[in-house]
Order: structure tokens, then C-alpha cells, then sequence
């Protein structure tokens, strides 16, 4: 049987002519996930034990997690209803509220504790009884209700995790405050308050201190504040929260294919769905700029996505990945009922059926209709979609989680609504998909670090990131279409005194390190960085939810998988490499290569008439000691390209400056050398990425570190290297890039001095 694995209503295409989709179809998926879960309950429903990899926190914790978590699900379909849903659904989840708070019960659940887990499913049962207040917790037993509330009054004079963590406990309290038990009012505020400092503009937040811009931002940032009004009644705040949610909602809605695919990028992307919270609560507190057809069509096409693609699987669970089980996608808070803070994305139940968000006809989002650039200035992150393939990517000059190490859910120069970043821990070591490396003689690459933005406007996009030892690599992104054009400069640094002798390349963090930053505008328009006065620093082990980094692998030297992509250094470039400062073609441009198979043996990355002019031949930046910036390095660049993965392994090929790969679908990922590169491969892996067991990732290498200018090309469509390497020119100067495109446009860009 292929997905979907449920039995959905009939599609209606007068009203939802996109998808199909009517609210019928979301009562029908709720209650197939509510259902499933069943057989996993404990006998009297405080727990539910689902099966897979267990958290760092334990079985009793992950029990406790698959009750509450499904329980917010349950609170929104039974409101929703206005109680009208299967009296067992109600009385399930009275009865787990009543033996998880009775300590004879043999369920009983842990007493919340500092930074504990207890905390986040604490946050979940709050704002599910009061959602459904109505219908369960006033039918309650005053017996059951004084146990509740005892259980969720733990909160008072606890520390929570400074993230968003800090929410639950307003949330939480104003619960208990709110059906008349103990709390304390300074900790609900205290919440609200921290979160002001982490607002960094255009309707974002960072989640903590450090450039954490991810899921986190609406699914936890936007949507505990605007839960708390509606409990608080607070309307001064609501109205803040309420703007800055739908100005959020202007450049969210464009992180989404036009087939509901999410950009995969960040943590806990096994919440899947949840990426709709926002969207339903732009709609919910009437701050949104989307109509109610666009809601509607945006988030039952997520639905539908995920839907059609095996989630929830034959089960009718909900697995630790993406499509299906991957636990590279994860991180080790993760249990088998976290995927369940999906329900977050079911929260449009709560809208009535009368409202136009079910009513109204489906409507199209921009990029059915047009292809699209976005640019989050406060973030660093730039978006480009294009509306023949329905993909949009998301180039990364941001964020980067308190980087290091290098998370390859925030490290990437780009992520994208039809691939995923090579994330199994050997790829972590081999570190090939969308960065630019400095690779060792040993084959080390170079991590990303801390990403230092420099401009986010328009088309363009740039950052710096250094080395240990002081070497800079800016790049810049240009975007059009499906294309981002990236110019790298790679910046030695000073002459090391005679008697230091640094290694060449390490991956570690200076002890005395400061921490990441918060973006803040400056007058000129790019954006400097500052770092809070009363960040507080991150204690380690951190807990669930409030994971910055999974744990880093094991040094490369050591683990069993090397980069098995790592070209041998030439003496000196061969002739028909050399050339002026200009970039200009040595010969004429050769046929384009067949595609093959990757069992199709090694294709040749040396094939002669490669396009654009080595760095050696313009040392734009030369040491003091007049010595050669690959001398003073001992390295060589490689830069990696999309991993683009598939049950079966993607096609492979290369050819004179360029590197493809493609899917059987025709999902095509190419580089293609402009300037600045020697050697073109492609790198394979197994079992390394969360949207197929075989990926492919094109690459470009070149012996001598200076200016390396790509063109990156991420398509549904044809793609032919060749043809866009002879109509794309560049020239290059000490000053500055030219590049001219096949429209005739020219853009100079400015090289960092």
C-alpha cells in the first residue's frame, strides 16, 4: 500500500482547488494519530511508551512526554468540536491526568525539578486543559484538579533553561494562576520580559542568546506569548505580539515549497508539522497577512506533504526523522513520543467550522505564482524559490546556533524545501554539502565556525567566518532564479612570529572564546554584533528542547570514514589553467558529458578547457613574507554543492569546471566553476542523509586558496553546466567581481579589503 497510510475524506477541489483538503481532512488525520497511540498507553493512560530510540531522559520521561504532547492534540480536536468528539477520547486523557498526578497510582509522574523535562510536557498540559477547559478540566474531580494543579505549581521557584524554555513556565503558572492555585508572578513575567532581548526585529527572534534563528522562532517564541494572552487576557501585550506575529508571518510564509515542503534546516525537525503553529495562530489571533484561502491552501499542503510521503508511517505513528525514521535528523533529547509537539500544527482546529479560514476558497501563496527573493536583513538569511519546480532554498548567512561545532542543520551556506544537509555523524567528519573548506594535507576539512554576517538586502547575502588561526573566508551570495552565484575571498593571516608554528588547520574552539552574538542594525545598513550584557552561559549537558548542538564526532583522524572525495595537490597548475586577472577560456568549452551512473567508475575532474582563471594567477592577497597563499596555508579548497539523495543512487557526472547530480525524479544539483577552481568530482555516500539512503554531492577543488567564484544551481528543471559556464563571465579584480549574465545584466561586487 503507498502512502497515505490513513483513509482520508474525499477531496473537495471546489473549495480547495490546490490541495483537496477541507477540515474534514484535518478532524480525520488528528484522530488517526490519537487512535494509534492507543496500544501503546499504560493501563491507566498517564503514559504512553511508544516504540523507538529512547531519550537521554528515560523511559518514565518519554512516557510522560507521550501523554502530553498527544494530549495537545487531543485538547484542540475536543475544543474544536466544542466537545462534540468520542466520549472516550475525553475520558482517555481524564483518566491520565488523574493517575499521573496520584502518586498511588504506580504512574505517577516525576515532580518538576530545575531544567528538567517534566518542564516542556508540564507546558503542554497547561495549555491543553485550559484550551479544552469546558470539556474536561471543569468536569474534573475536585480531588484530580487540586492533584493537577499541585503537580503543575512545581514550577514555583524552579530554573528553567535561558531559551525558550523560559516560556513554559509562564505559561505553566498562568494556568495555575488562572483556576486559583499558587504562583508566583515575577516568574511569569520573567519570561516575557527575557524574550524581549532576543526580538531582533522584522518579526524574529533568536532563540537564547546566540544566532539561533530556526523552527524555534514560531513554534515556541511566537506562539507561547499569544498562548499566554489567551489566558492572561493581557491585551497590551497581546497587541505587541499580535504585530510582531504578523510581520514574522510576511517572510515565513515564503519558507515552504509550493508542494507544503518545509526548508529543512535546524533542530528538532521531527516536529515536522509543527512548522504550521505560527501559521494557525496568525490566523487564531487575527495577525496575519494572509488570507484565509492562503492559511488554508499553506497549511494543509504541508499536511498533505508530509501526508503522501508516509507520515504518519503504517503505524499510524509518527517517527524520529523526516519522511521516515532517520536519526541523524534528530538530536539526543529526542524520544519516541517528541515528534508529537507536531500537534502544535493542529492547532487550527481551534477555529470553529464556520470560520473562513475552513469557508473560504483556497487561494495561492506567491510562489505559485511567481518566482521569488526574500532577504531577512536581522536574520542573514536570504530566500529564493521559483515557481516552475515549486522549490525555494535558504542561503545562510546567519545562523549558526552558537556554532562550533559545525551542526550541519545550521552550518550549510544554504538548505532547501527538496533536500537535506548530509547529517549522519560520518558526514559531520567529511563535511562536502554546501561549504566551502580549506582541506588539510591529511584530508581534514575546515569547519564553518561562527558565522559573521555582513549584508542581507536585495539579491545579496554576505558573511566571514576565521579559522583559529586567523584566516578569513568571505563569501557573498548572489541569487537569481534558481541560481546563487557565491564568491569566496580566502585572507591568510598575518605572518605567524618565527617561533609559533601553528598547525595549519584545527576544528577546535579557543578556550577563551567569546560567545556568539546578537545581530543589531547599524547605521550603514549591514549589521554588527553585541553580545547581551546578561547572557547567561550554557551550562552542559544541555537539556530537551533546549539542545544547541547534538554531540560532536570523534576527531577525522581517527574515524573510519575519511573523505573519500579529497583530490591530491598539483606541483603547480597545468597550463591551460593559467591565465590573466580577467577570466577568460584557455580553449574551447568540451560537449557536454553523458549523464552515467555512479557505478559507472571515477569520472575524470582534470578534462582540459576549465573555465576561469586559478587564484594563483592574481594573488589578491599576498602574505608579508612575499611567500604564496597556498604556502603559507598548506592547504587546498574544495567547495560542495546540494546533497541530493533518493531511494536509488542519484546519476553523477563532471565535466570541465562542473559537477552534477541528479535524481531519478530529475532533481538536479550542479557547481560550476567561474573562477578561481582546477578539479571538478562528485561525492557519494550511503545512509548519510534524511531523504534517501544514497546521495550525491557535486564538488570543485582547486590548489591554491584566493578568490573562487561558483555558480550553485539547485533545480526540477533541466540543468545544463556547460552551456550556463559559456554564458555566465566573470572578471575579477584586486577591488572588486564582475559578472556578466546571459540577460546582459552585470553585477560588480565589491571584494572585502
Amino acid at each position: 500500500m503507498p502512502p497515505p497510510y490513513l483513509s482520508l475524506p474525499p477531496t473537495d477541489r471546489l473549495l480547495s482547488p490546490r490541495t483537496g483538503w477541507t477540515r474534514a481532512h484535518w478532524e480525520t488525520l488528528t484522530d488517526h494519530l490519537l487512535d494509534s497511540v492507543v496500544p501503546y498507553a499504560s493501563l491507566g493512560f498517564a503514559q504512553y511508551r511508544l516504540p523507538g530510540r529512547a531519550s537521554w531522559s528515560g523511559v518514565a520521561l518519554d512516557g510522560l512526554e507521550g501523554f502530553a504532547r498527544t494530549f495537545l492534540a487531543a485538547a484542540f480536536r475536543i475544543a474544536g468540536a466544542r466537545g462534540q468528539v468520542r466520549p472516550e477520547l475525553i475520558e482517555r486523557y481524564a483518566t491520565g491526568l488523574a493517575n499521573g498526578t496520584d502518586p498511588s497510582s504506580g504512574e505517577a509522574w516525576p515532580q518538576l525539578t530545575d531544567c528538567s523535562q517534566q518542564m516542556v510536557e508540564a507546558a503542554s498540559i497547561a495549555v491543553g486543559l485550559h484550551e479544552s477547559r469546558p470539556w474536561l478540566w471543569d468536569q474534573l474531580p475536585s480531588e484530580v484538579r487540586e492533584r493537577v494543579v499541585t503537580w503543575l505549581s512545581g514550577f514555583i521557584g524552579k530554573r528553567t533553561w535561558d531559551n525558550n524554555w523560559m516560556l513554559f513556565q509562564t505559561v505553566s503558572e498562568e494556568f495555575v494562576k488562572s483556576v486559583g492555585g499558587p504562583y508566583a508572578q515575577h516568574e511569569i513575567d520573567r519570561g516575557l520580559e527575557r524574550i524581549e532581548q532576543w526580538y531582533v526585529g522584522d518579526g524574529w527572534y533568536t532563540d537564547g542568546g546566540t544566532r539561533n534563528f530556526d523552527y524555534y522562532g514560531g513554534w515556541a517564541l511566537h506562539l507561547y506569548p499569544l498562548l499566554w494572552t489567551r489566558m492572561s487576557g493581557d491585551e497590551e501585550r497581546a497587541t505587541l505580539y499580535r504585530g510582531r506575529l504578523s510581520e514574522f508571518l510576511t517572510t515565513y510564509q515564503h519558507f515552504f515549497g509550493s508542494d507544503g515542503a518545509p526548508i529543512h534546516q535546524g533542530r528538532s525537525l521531527c516536529y515536522r508539522f509543527a512548522s504550521l503553529a505560527p501559521v494557525w495562530m496568525g490566523a487564531l489571533a487575527d495577525a496575519t497577512p494572509l488570507t484565509p484561502g492562503q492559511t488554508r491552501k499553506l497549511a494543509s499542503s504541508v499536511a498533505r506533504h508530509f501526508a503522501e510521503r508516509g507520515v504518519p508511517n503504517r503505524r499510524g505513528l509518527l517517527s524520529l526523522g523526516w519522511y521516515d525514521t532517520f536519526l541523524p535528523t534528530t538530536q539526543a533529547y529526542s524520544g519516541p513520543a517528541s515528534p508529537y509537539w507536531a500537534s502544535k500544527g493542529l492547532l487550527g482546529l481551534l477555529l470553529p467550522p464556520e470560520h473562513p479560514v475552513w469557508t473560504a476558497g483556497e487561494q495561492m501563496l506567491p510562489i505559485d505564482e511567481n518566482d521569488l527573493t526574500v532577504a531577512l536583513p536581522t536574520t542573514g538569511l536570504l530566500l529564493h524559490g521559483t515557481r516552475h519546480d515549486g522549490i525555494v532554498r535558504l542561503v545562510n548567512h546567519g545562523s549558526d546556533h552558537g556554532a562550533p561545532p559545525d551542526d550541519p542543520h545550521y552550518a550549510k551556506l544554504a538548505y532547501s524545501t527538496r533536500t537535506a544537509p548530509e547529517s549522519a555523524e560520518h558526514a559531520w567528519i567529511r563535511n562536502v554539502d554546501n561549504h566551502l573548506a580549506l582541506v588539510s594535507p591529511e584530508g581534514v576539512p575546515s569547519s564553518r565556525g561562527t558565522i559573521h554576517p555582513l549584508e542581507c538586502a536585495g539579491r545579496t547575502a554576505a558573511s566571514y567566518t576565521e579559522t583559529p588561526e586567523g584566516t578569513r573566508i568571505t563569501t557573498i551570495s548572489l541569487v537569481r532564479g534558481p541560481w546563487e552565484l557565491r564568491i569566496h575571498q580566502i585572507t591568510p593571516p598575518p605572518a605567524p612570529a618565527p617561533h609559533s608554528a601553528p598547525h595549519p588547520l584545527t576544528t577546535t574552539q579557543p578556550p577563551d572564546a567569546e560567545p556568539p552574538a546578537v545581530p543589531q542594525p547599524s547605521a550603514t545598513g549591514l549589521h554588527v554584533l553585541s553580545q547581551p550584557t546578561d547572557a547567561e552561559p550554557h551550562a552542559s549537558p544541555q537539556p530537551s528542547d533546549a539542545e544547541p548542538h547534538a554531540a560532536q564526532p570523534s576527531d577525522a583522524a581517527s574515524h573510519p570514514w575519511q573523505p573519500s572525495d579529497a583530490e591530491p595537490r598539483a606541483s603547480s597548475p597545468s597550463p591551460e589553467f593559467r591565465g590573466s586577472s580577467s577570466s577568460t577560456r584557455t580553449s574551447p568549452p568540451s560537449d557536454e558529458a553523458a549523464i552515467s551512473s555512479p557505478s559507472a567508475g571515477p569520472h575524470s575532474p582534470n578534462a582540459p578547457g576549465f573555465h576561469g582563471t586559478p587564484s594563483s594567477a592574481l594573488p589578491l592577497t599576498t602574505p608579508p613574507s612575499g611567500e604564496t597563499v597556498n604556502e603559507v596555508l598548506g592547504v587546498t579548497v574544495r567547495e560542495g554543492g546540494y546533497a541530493v539523495s533518493d531511494v536509488t543512487p542519484p546519476s553523477a557526472v563532471t565535466g570541465p569546471g562542473w559537477a552534477l547530480a541528479r535524481r531519478t525524479d530529475g532533481l538536479t544539483s550542479a557547481l560550476i566553476g567561474l573562477y578561481g577552481w582546477q578539479r571538478a568530482s562528485v561525492s557519494q555516500d550511503v545512509e548519510s542523509n534524511a531523504f534517501g539512503p544514497h546521495s550525491a554531492v557535486p564538488c570543485l577543488h582547486a590548489d591554491t586558496p584566493g578568490v573562487h567564484v561558483t555558480l550553485v544551481v539547485l533545480s526540477g528543471d533541466a540543468v545544463h553546466p556547460s552551456a550556463l559556464r559559456d554564458a555566465i563571465t566573470v572578471e575579477v579584480s584586486r577591488e572588486s567581481v564582475t559578472i556578466a549574465f546571459p540577460d546582459g545584466d552585470h553585477h560588480t561586487q565589491p571584494l572585502p579589503t
